[in-house]
């Protein structure tokens, strides 16, 4: 049967995790076992390579069938299965976090799309230490690096299986081939072109660049920054692994001295070369928005900007009670409600087409999202505020999520947007569409005439819609705010409300209570000494029992895991520890959060163990 191609599949933006702050430094062995996983299994496009281990932190290694098929492609070069093997779990592919592996793989190489097994979001290996199945599926430039590293009758060289094998294994004083060394630089290299990074300078600005202009500062005798002002994050960080391990093919870097040339006998080469980067990239454009803040001449814009309510950041410790804040401020009113995480983006905030089933078949609809939602009706019902409500806002990527409607959030003196922006296709005609039907002709006639527009293709915030967000300052976020953004919120800093935590108890067993209020009283000032500041302190609502009664397990496995995990996992040893006892008057002994899940040497059962801490700490049982 003959019929028509597919259509083509509209894709997103990418995710450029500008903000990832997890390293990746055995970049080498990444790159050779993952192409050494494409060639042993057959050039399979999809491959679950790994298996959950059960040990006190779950973790995983490679798959018996996949090791299987690895030992075969290797032959005699394996002379130890065991120590092989050894290796190969040790290899970032099942060590690294989730989200450095996908900067690496997916963002710098393009090589392959790394997932988990189950649905769980990129950033779920983030916290706790454990590793879970995944599955790999490369791309075409898996099938681009085959054939150029291969010999011509299509058989895989001695040379290369050397060359993957001592990586992987780490072999000190290995020299590869030099001709397919040379290859293998060349090759990584120009699939790393596209990837965008990001540094911040000493200014503090941010500088977002590729690695063309890296090139034209060394074509320019200059050597190039390597340093970012806070710390390195997201692909540059990958950038940084890559040239250090010596697999680009022209960077190094010197230490304290930058980026530069590693043979200045090459630069003619990388100037040429520099050429077809650019001539690529502009073959293959893709829309970057940067926001720049415009600093008015012999002013200060930061005590010139006028905030109005339209906008507001509820922000402060955890367990503030900030999200009841917004509930108590916007109680019996219009409101639509979302929370950012990390894979938030533009299509999960304001709509997309999306398949849906219309008598029995399958057509595709544009489904609006919170910020759609709430401003339809805002605008079909002048007289009554809306509001939008954004829970855990910096946990998102702000810049991508809101995009072109980030210039819409600077307010005229009435609330209203003091700039349109035009806003795609299909998202005009869904607005088209539903203020034609609505009822409120009169309404969508004011909204036609401020917008200045028949086709619906503009945006602009009303009066009488205002956006509310939540924000934990304790958390670190995936993507940082920059001032521009900031600027144009109003923010409200939601104080620890010790009155309302001493209606809360603790109960650790029958006989046993300690008063909640009691408890942050006196662990938060400890808190504030160690870090600095108030945003890792307790909230009064960080455990909110409903009864009022906090259980012991939530006590164990909330409380004090977060001051485990967060504040005192890295004081092991120092004097600053809370996590301590007395075996004896003035005789104390550090313990670690495991221990509070099995008996202690000295006999103490958790619960016990938990009084001894309290004690330590001075917290006196009611």
């Amino acid at each position: 049967m003959k019929e028509y191609p597919t259509q083509f599949t509209e894709r997103n933006e990418l995710n450029l995790r500008h903000g990832i702050k997890s390293s990746l430094g055995e970049i080498k062995e990444l790159f050779s076992l993952t192409f050494a996983l494409y060639l042993a299994s057959n050039k399979i496009a999809t491959s679950s390579y790994s298996k959950e281990v059960n040990q006190p932190n779950t973790k995983i290694e490679i798959n018996d069938q996949l090791f299987n098929k690895l030992e075969l492609f290797f032959g005699n070069l394996v002379t130890n299965t065991g120590s092989f093997k050894s290796k190969i779990n040790e290899n970032p592919l099942f060590k690294a976090q989730m989200e450095p592996l996908q900067v690496t793989l997916e963002l710098f190489w393009k090589l392959c799309k790394v997932d988990f097994i189950q649905n769980y979001p990129s950033s779920h290996e983030r916290t706790g230490g454990k590793r879970f199945d995944k599955k790999i599926t490369f791309s075409s430039n898996a099938i681009l690096l085959e054939n150029l590293l291969i010999e011509n009758d299509g058989s895989i060289s001695q040379n290369l299986k050397d060359v993957l094998f001592n990586w992987i294994m780490q072999t000190a004083n290995f020299i590869p081939n030099p001709i397919l060394l040379n290859k293998i630089q060349t090759i990584l290299t120009v699939f790393s072109e596209e990837t965008q990074f990001k540094i911040r300078k000493n200014d503090n600005s941010e500088l977002f660049f590729q690695q063309e202009g890296i090139y034209s500062q060394i074509a320019n005798n200059n050597t190039v920054e390597d340093k970012d002002n806070v710390e390195p994050v997201g692909p540059f960080r990958i950038l940084k692994s890559f040239v250090k391990s010596d697999l680009h093919k022209f960077l190094k870097e010197d230490g304290n001295n930058g980026f530069n040339i590693k043979n200045p006998a090459n630069i003619a080469e990388l100037t040429e070369y520099s050429t077809m980067v650019n001539t690529t990239l502009n073959l293959i454009p893709k829309r970057t928005i940067i926001y720049e803040e415009t600093v008015l001449e012999n002013a200060n814009i930061e005590n010139n900007y006028q905030p109005s309510q339209h906008q507001v950041i509820f922000y402060g410790s955890p367990g503030t009670g900030k999200s009841r804040e917004v509930e108590n401020r916007t109680k019996d009113k219009n409101r639509t409600r979302t929370t950012f995480h990390p894979e938030t983006d533009y299509h999960s905030f304001v709509g997309s087409y999306k398949p849906v089933m219309s008598d029995e078949k399958i057509k595709y609809e544009f489904i609006p999202q919170a910020f759609t939602n709430a401003y339809c009706n805002a605008w079909l019902n002048p007289d009554k505020p809306y509001y939008l409500i954004i829970e855990e806002i910096n946990r998102g990527n702000c810049a991508q999520i809101f995009g072109d409607i980030f210039q819409c959030l600077d307010r005229d003196e009435n609330g209203q947007s003091k700039y349109d922006i035009h806003c795609d296709k299909d998202l005009a005609l869904y607005l088209k569409e539903t203020f034609t039907k609505a009822e409120n002709q009169d309404a969508v006639e004011k909204y036609k005439e401020i917008i200045k527009s028949e086709k619906f293709d503009k945006i602009i915030l009303p009066q009488n819609l205002y956006i509310y967000a939540t924000m934990n300052t304790s958390d670190q976020s995936l993507f940082p705010m920059d001032s521009a953004f900031k600027r144009r919120w109003d923010w409200e800093f939601i104080t620890i409300n010790y009155a309302d935590a001493n209606s809360l108890s603790i109960i650790i067993d029958d006989s046993t209570t300690y008063n909640w209020g009691t408890f942050i009283t006196a662990i938060n000032p400890k808190i504030k000494e160690l870090t600095g500041s108030e945003d890792k302190q307790l909230g009064n609502r960080f455990v909110s029992p409903s009864d009022g009664k906090i259980t012991f397990e939530q006590f164990r496995s909330k409380v004090l895991f977060y001051l485990w995990s967060e504040v005192y996992k890295d004081e092991v040893g120092s004097q600053n520890s809370i996590f301590k006892y007395n075996v004896a008057e003035n005789d104390p002994k550090e313990f670690q959060f495991g221990e509070l899940f099995a008996n202690t040497a000295e006999g103490k059962t958790p619960q016990e163990l938990i009084i001894a801490f309290m004690a330590f700490n001075g917290i006196v049982n009611d």
